[in-house]
């Protein structure tokens, strides 16, 4: 509830460097969704719904795994206390991401989708994957920008955990690359997550002050 602080977060949003990117790279649709998205949950916030319903329907038509995100958030809002628009779009995102993965995609695609062959079945190489240095790397590059800040509500970030195993589990590098549009999905909830992490610290002073080195340490990386 500070108009300060709030163009303060607006800013640092403005600079984050996978925001450009996600721009910058060749267009992919999936780049429209970090703002729906983030329209999306203001909606849920404020109860919003035709808005929400809105900003959904835009986000899952710009790539078939949005919808697995979408379901995070319904299941969030149903446990904040949303239990009937919340479990509906628990539900129905899930049976949208069920219908375009298993129905409409191979249909036209005449087979399986490509990118399965980005991911093994091996347990042993799964969290090879995981744990390699490539994806604390990655990890750390998304989040150095804002302090880790967003790891003191670290609920908003688990929220999206089948997006960060699509990206962290694929044997495709390129996913874990800032400069293409594969963030377009993190984002938002990155962003959440600074929001609520910032939200947590009672002391104003402090709160300019990391905001303050927030925008210095994305201006001079």
């Amino acid at each position: 509830k500070s108009k300060k602080f709030g163009l303060l977060i607006a800013i640092s949003y403005l600079l984050y460097y996978p925001v450009h990117a996600t721009i910058i790279a060749d267009f992919h649709s999936v780049s429209l969704a970090t703002t729906f998205i983030l329209w999306a949950w203001y909606g849920l916030e404020k109860k919003k719904y035709v808005l929400t319903t809105c900003m959904m329907l835009l986000a899952w038509f710009t790539k078939e795994n949005v919808p697995l995100v979408t379901a995070g958030m319904g299941f969030y809002f149903f446990f904040k206390g949303d239990r009937r628009y919340g479990g509906a779009l628990f539900v129905v995102s899930g049976l949208w991401f069920l219908t375009v993965y298993k129905v409409i995609m191979p249909f036209f695609r005449g087979g399986e989708h490509f990118a399965e062959s980005y991911y093994s079945s091996n347990i042993l190489v799964n969290l090879q994957r995981l744990f390699s240095e490539g994806s604390f790397t990655y990890l750390y590059a998304l989040l150095y920008p804002l302090l880790f800040i967003p790891l003191l509500a670290p609920q908003f970030l688990l929220l999206i955990a089948p997006e960060w195993m699509i990206i962290l589990l694929s044997s495709n590098t390129n996913m874990r690359a800032l400069q293409y549009h594969y963030t377009a999905l993190l984002t938002p909830f990155i962003f959440i997550a600074l929001i609520y992490g910032l939200k947590k610290i009672k002391s104003k002073r402090v709160l300019l002050s990391l905001l303050c080195m927030v925008l210095f340490v994305q201006v001079t990386t």
